[in-house]
């Protein structure tokens, strides 16, 4: 019997908003999908699949929150009082100050809060499953 442990196998999967407006697909991310114009497509188990925003594709960093919410690529999280958001530079997932001058290793974290993401708070709030007052 072999008694060497296995590293545990690390989860990649990806969010980007449906074009649908419908919002957030999770899943599998398929690049130039042959049957979409967007060039990004999340896919949700088996035949299921989203045409997703490019622009809003994040990956699943591989860590959850204080309370138990995934943290993704582009979410804004509280890092002590500092606001940040989550970027993948250079080989790791880091989180940045929202004025860009300062970044940390996600990893050197203890417990960060998810508290939005960059995408929900711009100028695409009418076509990413908001309701809007037209």
């Amino acid at each position: 019997m072999n008694n060497e442990k296995k590293a545990p196998v690390r989860q990649i999967k990806f969010r980007g908003l449906r074009v649908d407006g419908k919002g957030w697909a999770y899943g599998d991310l398929l690049q130039n999908y042959i049957h979409h114009k967007s060039g990004a497509t999340i896919q949700q188990g088996g035949c299921i699949v989203y045409e997703v925003m490019p622009e809003t594709v994040g990956q699943f960093t591989g860590r959850t929150d204080v309370n138990g919410a995934e943290i993704y690529e582009g979410d804004k999280v509280l890092h002590g009082e500092s606001e940040r958001f989550v970027e993948y530079r250079c080989t790791n997932f880091v989180l940045t100050r929202i004025e860009k001058t300062e970044t940390i290793l996600l990893s050197f974290s203890d417990k960060p809060r998810v508290i939005g993401n960059i995408h929900e708070e711009s100028d695409i709030n009418s076509i990413e499953g908001k309701e809007t007052n037209s």
